[in-house]
């Protein structure tokens, strides 16, 4: 009851939170790779992106049917949010029937799950691929076969192709495959054929990864002390859930020792597998967050992999308070269902949507577009054009972009100017201001100040700026 109470709401979140809003920038690329002429069109912009392929691919046929509204574009993400949960409750033996459903209720209400349906990205493709991997590696270890091999490096594949960070959860599963097997796991090499594919496909797009995530390009800080916190966060849904879990446990904890006897079970768990994977899910988590620390790699959303485990890793605690299981059960969901329901929706303010609208209106013909962002030097250049010619393009209007490239240092003002000299050209200029290495932050737009025949509108909230001026554009 407690289960099917946490899927309705979240189901019913998951259809409403976010929807209507404008595409942001990263849902923006989807829809301009989603609406190539062609899927060897798709697939070459795919190439000159740092993302994995796989979502990609499902935008661009879902768009073949469906076309590329802001609905269209999203309807992917919400059939994978909403089936989310429904993959916590596949058997295995080591995970028992209430831990399953419990499992399935703290997904169902995981709150960037309910966000993330309502965004064309690949997140909630990564996470149903990452709690089938996770669910399909628990039944490898509770009892190795082929076949089982075979479904775990299937799922695994399949989670790498859709983000590279799942690399990470794959790789320690699969060390904590043979440790715990050892020559039972070699028996099952042919099940490691399913990476060539995977194997081949990093190879070939190695390069390009390479060129985004140097020092100078890459766009993420490095961890303190709050973003760890942010971090954690995210994993468990929120920080309002972080800070309420200790205690919780810590309850749990005092609740064992305190009612120690036959009707509390020694383990929650029934096997070696559930126990492992989840073990293999916090140690990714710290992996990546160590490096991070190190080196900026890292923003939330990358953790999505390991966030099943790391739910399942709370869903087995109130089966350890025997008597009290119940108890602690709904006290658990009704706190991922508040966190849930007091969320806000997501800010979706690093969009040029209504910007683009906005010189549509002014009859804008030719638009010198300016990302201005650390990769904006190395993007290729018919990626750049395809983003700012997208909301253009999906309403029929005919526009000559030129992309802006941040190649030569200095101010860009007198140079977006010279290539905006024909009278029914616009100028559309997107950055960030807490993104290192934007040449906004030096050089402020001042294009009315320079040419007082163009009138600017500053469309972005806050940090974030999405300045369009045209000549004839409206207040």
């Amino acid at each position: 009851m407690v289960t099917v109470a946490a899927m309705c709401l979240g189901l019913m979140l998951r259809f409403t939170l976010a929807a209507g809003l404008p595409l942001w920038l990263d849902e923006t690329f989807t829809g301009a790779f989603a609406s190539a002429p062609s899927f060897r069109d798709c697939v070459y912009q795919i190439l000159q992106d740092v993302n994995a392929p796989l979502y990609y691919v499902v935008a661009y046929g879902t768009a073949q049917v469906l076309g590329i509204s802001n609905a269209a574009l999203r309807f992917p993400a919400l059939v994978f949010g909403c089936l989310a949960p429904f993959v916590c409750l596949i058997p295995a033996r080591s995970i028992p029937r209430e831990t399953r459903l419990l499992w399935c209720a703290l997904i169902a209400l995981w709150i960037p799950g309910l966000a993330y349906s309502q965004e064309a990205r690949c997140y909630t493709l990564l996470l149903v691929l990452s709690i089938a991997t996770t669910i399909a590696f628990v039944r490898l270890l509770d009892g190795t076969n082929n076949r089982r091999a075979s479904l775990w490096a299937l799922f695994g594949a399949l989670a790498i192709l859709t983000h590279y960070y799942a690399l990470v959860l794959v790789v320690l599963q699969s060390c904590a495959y043979f440790t715990v097997h050892r020559r039972r796991a070699l028996s099952t090499w042919p099940a490691s054929l399913i990476f060539l594919p995977v194997v081949v496909w990093l190879l070939v797009h190695a390069q390009r990864i390479a060129d985004f995530v140097q020092p100078n390009i890459a766009w993420y800080f490095k961890l303190g002390v709050g973003d760890l916190l942010q971090m954690l966060g995210f994993v468990v849904g929120s920080s309002v859930v972080l800070l309420a879990i200790p205690f919780y446990a810590a309850f749990a904890l005092y609740w064992r020792r305190a009612r120690r006897s036959k009707s509390v079970p020694p383990l929650a768990l029934q096997g070696t597998g559930a126990g492992v994977a989840v073990a293999v899910a916090f140690l990714g988590l710290g992996l990546v967050i160590l490096v991070s620390i190190w080196r900026p790699l890292l923003t939330p959303r990358y953790l999505v992999p390991f966030v099943p485990g790391i739910l399942l890793g709370l869903a087995v605690i109130p089966r350890s308070l025997g008597a009290c299981s119940y108890s602690a059960t709904v006290v658990l969901v009704l706190l991922f269902g508040l966190g849930a329901l007091v969320e806000p929706p997501p800010n979706r303010s690093y969009n040029f949507e209504i910007a683009s609208d906005a010189l549509i209106a002014a009859g804008t013909k030719q638009l010198v577009f300016l990302w201005d962002h650390p990769a904006n030097p190395i993007e290729d250049l018919s990626q750049l054009q395809i983003l700012g010619d997208f909301f253009f393009k999906r309403q029929g209007v005919a526009v000559d972009v030129k992309p802006f490239k941040l190649a030569e240092p200095g101010d860009p003002n007198p140079r977006l100017l010279e290539e905006a000299r024909a009278p029914d050209t616009s100028i559309l200029w997107l950055y960030h201001t807490r993104v290192t290495s934007t040449r906004a932050i030096t050089y402020p737009p001042r294009i009315a100040e320079l040419d007082p025949a163009f009138r600017c509108r500053d469309f972005g909230q806050g940090r974030i700026k999405i300045v369009a001026c045209s000549r004839t554009l409206g207040p």
